[in-house]
């Protein structure tokens, strides 16, 4: 194990499952993880690296929590787009998660100013704190972005940062957590353990959209199941255009001759389970934000320009408790998009295994 800064490696009494689900202390499992204090990041940087205990039959980051500092002007509107970490499970050369901070927590854009219109000011970006249930959130003003999104590897994992539109010599003066736990499976919050031969993958997609199109959010090929775990959805995009009526659907196999297409969703807002518009469908009604454990709006704008207004959506739904999304043989998961949006962001976390023969 590699030590950066002021790392540590943690090592207390952990657990074991029982088929009743009660946690009985022992001591075959241990927390590992690390503490990196007024860290410079730069590009490229090896946050961490962890290599399994011989022998241990399950292994998995379970936490991650970072902020930064301000003496050069660090606020959340100057990182959101452009610090990402790059997980490496098992050696692989190409990672297969990469996440934004912030979005990995839900929410795709900075904050913004006095409802209904928020000219972009210098310095004003800064997110209140919010909590997903616990799951993920922002714990302070400036940073304090953290997720318990559960990664799963077998032998290591190796986290590093990336920093796009930077110099080579540029760095964010941070504070980064991050740890995890040998020994035990991975217990989802409905009790569905996951399969020992699961990996997670993160899907991404970052691009205007036409209407008219299915925009594919994430997608597994045939011989793969899986479990959505969790879909973040960011939108921009003009009132008028129609693009809240689109729908959300999952194609639960690709079954050459039958394909099993469910709608997720009847709308935009009536995926993430609320309805007009998340209650401002009608003029001068304002957005009511939510942050429950399965679902929630993280950002919602309306800025009036001549003729329209442009709307900004940051939304979550998780598919891991209540609502249970399974792809049984392959499938995807995709959006009917309804009117042209400008630009339309998601991240879909799910869990993969083979199909046993």
């Amino acid at each position: 194990m590699q030590h950066r800064g002021d790392a540590a490696f943690f090592v207390f009494l952990t657990f074991s499952i029982t088929s009743d689900a009660f946690i009985i202390p022992d001591a075959t499992t241990k927390t590992f993880g690390i503490g990196l204090k007024g860290y410079n990041l730069r590009h490229d940087t090896l946050v961490y690296n962890h290599t399994a205990t011989s022998g241990s039959n399950y292994s998995y980051l379970s936490h991650f929590w970072m902020t930064y500092a301000s003496p050069r002007g660090y606020t959340d509107n100057m990182t959101i787009g452009d610090l990402f970490f790059d997980i490496y499970v098992d050696y692989e050369s190409q990672p297969s998660i990469s996440f934004n901070p912030a979005y990995a927590a839900g929410d795709f854009f900075i904050a913004p100013g006095p409802w209904p219109d928020s000219p972009q000011k210098d310095g004003s970006g800064d997110r209140e704190p919010y909590t997903a249930g616990g799951k993920m959130g922002k714990g302070a003003l400036q940073g304090g972005w953290y997720h318990h999104h559960k990664i799963p590897f077998h032998s290591n994992i190796a986290v590093k940062t990336r920093l796009t539109n930077a110099t080579s010599t540029f760095q964010i003066l941070s504070w980064v957590q991050i740890r995890g736990v040998e020994g035990m499976p991975i217990i989802l919050a409905g009790g569905v353990q996951v399969p020992a031969s699961a990996r997670m993958y993160l899907q991404k997609v970052d691009s205007p959209m036409k209407k008219g199109d299915k925009a594919v959010l994430a997608m597994v090929p045939n011989g793969v199941q899986a479990l959505v775990y969790l879909v973040s959805w960011g939108n921009t995009a003009l009132h008028n255009t129609g693009y809240i009526e689109g729908q959300f659907h999952g194609i639960i196999n690709n079954h050459p001759t039958k394909e099993d297409d469910i709608v997720l969703g009847t709308g935009v807002e009536d995926y993430f389970q609320s309805a007009f518009r998340f209650s401002a469908d009608f003029e001068n009604f304002p957005p009511q934000f939510y942050t429950f454990s399965d679902c929630g709006l993280t950002y919602f704008n309306r800025t009036t320009i001549p003729g329209d207004r442009i709307e900004k959506i940051s939304a979550y739904k998780f598919h891991d408790e209540h609502d249970l999304l399974l792809l049984s043989e392959g499938g995807k998961i995709y959006w009917e998009v309804r009117g042209d949006v400008i630009r339309m962001q998601s991240y879909v976390w799910m869990y993969t295994w083979p199909m046993k023969s």
